[in-house]
This record gives C-alpha cells, structure tokens and sequence, in this order.
C-alpha cells in the first residue's frame, strides 16, 4: 500500500469513528456536576508547638553520619 491509500484509509476510518461517536451521545443529555459539599470549620483552633532542638549536631559530624559513613562500607 503506498502512503497516500494508508492516509486516506485513516482519514476515513476517523470520519467513521466520529459519526458513531456523535451518534452515541446524541441520545444522551449532557452531565452535570455537583461539587460536594464543604468541610466544616474547626471550632477550635489548635496552634503549633516549637520545641527547640536542644542537640547541638555540627554540619560535619551530620554530613558524617548520614552520607560519608554509609558510602565507606561499599
């Protein structure tokens, strides 16, 4: 099959696809949508708590720990 006969093969198999989808939801009333409801409001507010971190940890023994000690195993 040359290039142009797969192209209009394909042109007409779309133009008969659409004509069956418009025929399908010719029949049927179009959807609607009801968002749901809202979500009730707190009555009571609850406030974060900062607790400070009271352990001093340097960049290094952090970058340590985390990254160069598990990487000297391999």
């Amino acid at each position: 099959m040359t290039l142009t006969k797969l192209a209009l093969d394909d042109m007409q198999h779309s133009i008969d696809l659409r004509g069956a989808v418009e025929a399908l939801l010719a029949g049927n009333t179009a959807q609607t949508f009801t968002p749901p409801e809202p979500e009730p409001e707190l009555e009571h507010s609850v406030e974060p708590v900062h607790h400070p971190d009271t352990r001093k940890i340097s960049t290094e023994d952090l970058v340590g720990n985390n990254f160069v000690g598990p990487m000297a195993g391999r």
